[in-house]
């Protein structure tokens, strides 16, 4: 339950779900070749993706990689990119330090059109389930596919404290470790700030000399500008930046291949009509010579399908290969393999990358095998306990269109009685928002033949101002994770879902009628829509359907709800009064003329408790009884013997 007596948050939620990027311009598989005699990255293009060799990660020690979350906790898009100063967790594209004196200086408008961009990154505490592993463990990693024939490597780059609101301090460091998965990683000497946060907006320049450490090396080289230790002080962490990343060294390098920058099909659910492999490369590629292998992964052993290049393969004029012939089976796990050769950049010589190991390019069908059917249910009550991003207990998100996503909370601001909830929220700045559209769905079909009469009721939360289309939907047709534009909805027919309540105030929606869907198996979704003008932060709580009381039913407003028990007579009239907190309630009686004949006070508990007005002395006809705290009320018609 949750209580709209509750203090205004204390955080920002800021941006909510940090979105998943697919077919962005970063591979885990993707490394940085290097040529010519310098590297330069100004972050300018980030807003479709980190470029080659670059990813960001958490849960980076001296001895390991740390976990790359570039798919699922890095934002970017220009006019939609976070501010300096959001408190939500994550890798983000944010407006450079360069063109701002201070602080003041960078207002929403002007942070989100300007077109100098950094890598940036937002720590939380360690005790965060939304970006864990981010107060120690942050990372900005390149990783360089060698370093062959080179040496006297050196490195400039900018580092920005962001947000001069924030008093935590983060101290960075540059460091450096070699193979495909290092698990040993050496600091380097660097010059310059290497902190951030402590209430400054700062722009200081780096340099590193890694002396001979980087020559010559046949293999991956992985430099970070990483957080190891947790961050000092009280208050917010900071927004910090890097921009205008230079490494220079002596020598002259020659690219050995042509990279991967996207690749799909990838991840879960894929369609089963799904009939090509594409893959992007960083240059113009061109058909050589040898086979494409699809395996499943429940069989690593021998490819299923084998694709020769020369004729399976269409070369396209965006830099990317279409392979044909795809035919993919039902709840499946596969993987793809690609010998170097198989393409070659175009006018040259240079192979593309081979694919060799079985998890370097992975995905796995949708299962659209009928599920068994549901057992009946007596009732529902999902209050998020249990949320772990994407499952979040009894649903799941699914987003249509935006990158923005359902989230899992367990912020104490979302609640009295306990702190998990979902939300999302599809704006950025004031005025200002992402267009989505956005489902929570049950992720298995409900059943409740075995209720009389099943009501569905559920609490909701507004942060900031802007605007966002809601329904209540179900479906007897919808397939589990797939897109549910596929399947055939029914709207439910809830008026309260076009109203919010006031900022920053728990309100219930209570009274939804599930009768006429009770006959069938049916999937239960939320749906939440917005576009570009500004949209407002969303929580629910507390999804709950409970057999209809009978009896006669007030109206219900805030945390009180109001019914009359039994047979009201003058000597007594039995009230059943649904509360979300306990409180020092006042019953006042009031006959149709609106004059109050009978007050009471009743100091009432939380939950639903039976309460009797004794010895009203009231006639027989038709009353008005009114509940109060002060605040909240309820009314209900009575009609006394």
């Amino acid at each position: 339950m949750r209580s709209s007596l509750l203090n205004k948050r204390t955080l920002t939620a800021g941006l909510a779900a940090l979105a998943l990027t697919a077919a962005s311009g970063t591979e885990a598989n993707a490394q940085l070749s290097l040529t010519g005699t310098s590297y330069t990255q100004d972050f300018n293009n980030i807003a479709g993706g980190l470029p080659i060799g670059w990813t960001v990660r958490t849960g980076a020690t001296a001895t390991i990689l740390g976990t790359d979350v570039t798919a699922t906790k890095y934002t970017g898009t220009v006019g939609t990119a976070t501010e300096w100063s959001t408190f939500s967790g994550g890798f983000r594209n944010s407006a450079s330090a360069t063109p701002f004196a201070y602080y003041a200086s960078g207002t929403s408008a002007l942070q989100a059109s300007e077109t100098n961009r950094s890598l940036s990154v937002r720590q939380v505490g360690a005790t965060s389930t939304s970006f864990p592993n981010s107060d120690s463990g942050a990372a900005f990693v390149l990783q360089l596919a060698n370093t062959t024939g080179l040496n006297s490597f050196n490195l400039s780059f900018k580092l920005q404290s962001l947000d001069s609101t924030s008093a935590r301090v983060t101290t960075w460091k540059v460091d450096y470790g070699f193979g495909s998965t290092p698990t040993t990683f050496t600091p380097a000497t660097t010059t310059g700030t290497m902190t951030t946060g402590g209430n400054t907006f700062a722009n200081h320049t780096v340099t590193v000399n890694f002396g001979t450490a980087l020559d010559n090396q046949s293999g991956p080289v992985y430099i970070r500008i990483v957080a190891l230790n947790n961050t000092t002080g009280t208050g917010n962490r900071t927004t910090t930046g890097i921009d205008d990343y230079t490494l220079t060294w002596t020598g002259a390098a020659t690219a050995t291949n042509i990279q991967v920058v996207s690749k799909t099909p990838t991840g879960t659910n894929v369609p089963l009509a799904t009939n090509t492999l594409h893959i992007k490369y960083d240059n113009p590629p061109a058909i050589g010579t040898g086979n494409v292998e699809l395996y499943k992964a429940s069989a690593p052993g021998t490819p299923v399908a084998t694709f020769n290049v020369t004729t399976a393969a269409t070369i396209n004029t965006d830099s990317s290969v279409t392979i044909n012939g795809l035919a993919l089976e039902n709840n499946t796990s596969y993987f793809v393999k690609m010998p170097a050769g198989a393409f070659t950049k175009t006018g040259g010589t240079l192979p593309n990358e081979a694919i060799t190991s079985n998890t370097a390019w992975t995905f796995s069908t949708v299962d659209t095998t009928t599920p068994p059917a549901p057992t009946p249910m007596t009732t529902l009550n999902e209050t998020f306990a249990n949320c772990n991003f994407p499952a979040m207990g009894v649903f799941v998100q699914y987003s249509v269109a935006g990158t923005k996503t359902w989230k899992c909370s367990s912020r104490n601001v979302h609640g009295s009685t306990d702190t998990f909830s979902v939300y999302i929220n599809g704006g950025s700045a004031p005025g200002t928002s992402e267009a989505n559209e956005d489902w929570l769905i049950s992720n298995a079909p409900f059943n409740f033949s075995a209720m009389t009469a099943p009501e569905l009721s559920l609490w909701q939360y507004r942060h900031y101002d802007g605007a966002a289309t809601r329904t209540v939907k179900v479906s007897t047709n919808y397939v589990a994770g797939t897109n549910p534009s596929s399947a055939a909805w029914t709207t439910v027919s809830v008026p309260a879902m076009s109203n919010m309540p006031a900022t920053d105030t728990w309100e219930q929606i209570s009274g939804i009628d599930l009768t006429p869907y009770k006959g069938s198996n049916f999937y239960l979704a939320f749906t939440y829509e917005c576009n570009t003008s500004g949209a407002y932060e969303l929580t629910y709580d507390d999804i709950k359907v409970q057999e209809k009381t009978v009896g006669i039913f007030g109206t219900q407003r805030g945390q009180l709800a109001l019914q009359v028990l039994g047979d009201a007579t003058p000597d007594a009239i039995q009230l059943g009064i649904s509360l979300q907190k306990s409180a020092n309630l006042t019953a006042q009686i009031f006959d149709m003329t609106g004059r109050m004949v009978y007050s009471q006070a009743l100091n009432a508990s939380n939950g639903h408790g039976v309460y009797t007005l004794a010895n009203t002395g009231l006639r027989a006809g038709t009353y008005v009884i009114r509940i109060t705290n002060g605040t909240e009320f309820g009314a209900i018609k009575a009609m006394v013997k």
